[in-house]
């Protein structure tokens, strides 16, 4: 599973074109089959701050986004933000849920590092 985080500050004249136009992306994403997630938020706590987050099943599914018409829209948007832009794009090694998190709060303090390469090594 491979995960897009892309945090923007865009300048106010620009945050309702920049709006529309990432949603317009993140409605055409979703209806790929290997998309498992793809979200455009605004901060409410700082006013042009934008954040897009996607989950995609493979590499070769992330790869075929980047080089697509609507990932066009993220480089746009990415050449409007007033201050650079972070972008992360990762592999999950592990993964940990809901399960994962009743175990660490139920564990001492020494035991916690242990949890996810566990779960990750009995499935």
């Amino acid at each position: 599973m491979f995960f897009v985080i892309v945090h923007l500050k865009v300048s106010p004249k620009d945050k309702g074109n920049i709006q529309k136009m990432m949603n317009a992306m993140v409605g055409a994403t979703r209806a790929h089959v290997n998309c498992l997630h793809s979200d455009f938020f605004t901060s409410t706590m700082n006013d042009g701050e934008m954040t897009l987050m996607q989950t995609w099943k493979s590499e070769a599914d992330l790869e075929n986004h980047i080089r697509s018409q609507e990932f066009r829209n993220v480089l746009i948007a990415m050449e409007h933000s007033i201050a650079p832009p972070e972008v992360r794009i990762c592999r999950a090694e592990t993964m940990g849920g809901v399960e994962y998190i009743k175990r660490l709060r139920l564990m001492g303090k020494n035991e916690r590092g242990k949890v996810l390469v566990q779960e990750s090594e009995n499935r």
